[in-house]
């Protein structure tokens, strides 16, 4: 599960919970309730997952009872062949 921030039509902050279904280091398939439209953009900033960035909505389709939506992330998802490659924290003694 990963968090998400998006604003909808209206111009409000909106905050989902998504399933993750595939993810690379440029893009994400995640499955979730709400439909949130195309060239929308949203942010993720999941540092245990490593799943940092901002991007756009590619494609958002309903299906099995969910959405599922289609990312490119601007600047990479800091995701590298199944492993986390973002920020590492470190544990203080």
């Amino acid at each position: 599960m990963i968090r998400i921030l998006w604003e909808d039509s209206d111009g409000r902050e909106r905050v989902s919970h998504a399933t993750i279904v595939n993810i690379s280091a440029n893009g994400a398939k995640l499955r979730l309730d709400e439909k949130i439209p195309v060239r929308s953009y949203v942010a993720c900033n999941d540092v245990l997952l490593g799943i940092v960035g901002r991007a756009s909505v590619r494609y958002c389709n309903f299906s099995k009872g969910k959405y599922e939506i289609g990312l490119e992330f601007v600047s990479g998802s800091g995701f590298s062949n199944g492993k986390p490659s973002g920020p590492k924290t470190t544990q203080g003694a």
